[in-house]
């Protein structure tokens, strides 16, 4: 399988995706790429308007940390419990948001809501996600940490057709992955401190955060309540 080749299944499979399967850190992977390729993103917070009654809110987070197969794990724990965090505060709490959700890119954490009404109070709770990490890492109750560990174990046993079996066998050979690999990573999330993790991490993000950026969808009302939290409105 040739670069060209390569570089095809990047983009259909997606970067995120292959970057789970990919053992970067180690000489076991079949199919050596970087795909740690700095991009130059503009700092500006952007707005589009939209026939929409609500808004669709994104905060894209650059990592210092490179996101890979070693390190995943305490990524998505962490996805897992600021996920939960961001929807209690926008759709239980403030009940200005259909839903919230934190996704892992390569370098990246995205943060992202859905059916939002009020940007500029959802930026604030965005804003708060560092803090409220350092805030909780004395606090994480067992009930806590046992629903984050079932709920990432459960993404990884999933039940899943033949075709998703085929796909995932692929991505773990192009990538050099085992199943001892596998078996580590349950063992990995099992065995991580959830408390500790989350006051590590929470000043990297809330330094990352500084330099992130805000993008909108949404309807004219909403935007334009808040544009003052934007550059650049289209």
């Amino acid at each position: 399988m040739d670069q060209t080749h390569i570089e095809s299944i990047k983009n259909i499979v997606g970067l995120s995706r292959l970057s789970s399967f990919l053992r970067l850190d180690s000489e076991s992977t079949v199919y050596h790429f970087d795909p740690y390729t700095k991009v130059a993103l503009n700092q500006e917070n952007e707005a589009v308007i939209i026939p929409y009654s609500s808004s669709y809110v994104a905060v894209g987070i650059g990592l210092e940390d490179k996101i890979n197969f070693s390190n995943r794990v305490e990524y998505n724990l962490l996805r897992r419990y600021s996920g939960s965090y961001l929807n209690q505060e926008l759709r239980n709490v403030k009940g200005i948001s259909y839903g919230a959700r934190v996704d892992i890119g390569i370098n990246t954490l995205l943060l992202s809501v859905y059916r939002d009404t009020d940007i500029g109070t959802t930026k604030q709770v965005l804003d708060n996600l560092g803090s409220y990490m350092k805030e909780q890492s004395s606090k994480v109750s067992e009930k806590d940490d046992l629903e984050v560990r079932i709920g990432f174990i459960s993404s990884l046993e999933f039940y899943k057709n033949p075709r998703q079996h085929a796909f995932d066998a692929f991505l773990t050979t192009l990538g050099g992955v085992t199943e001892k690999d596998l078996e580590a990573n349950k063992t990995k999330a099992l065995s991580t401190d959830l408390k500790s993790l989350l006051l590590n991490k929470a000043s990297e993000i809330e330094s990352a955060y500084s330099k992130s950026k805000l993008t909108v969808f949404g309807g004219r009302e909403i935007i334009e309540k808040d544009k003052g939290l934007f550059t650049k409105i289209e």
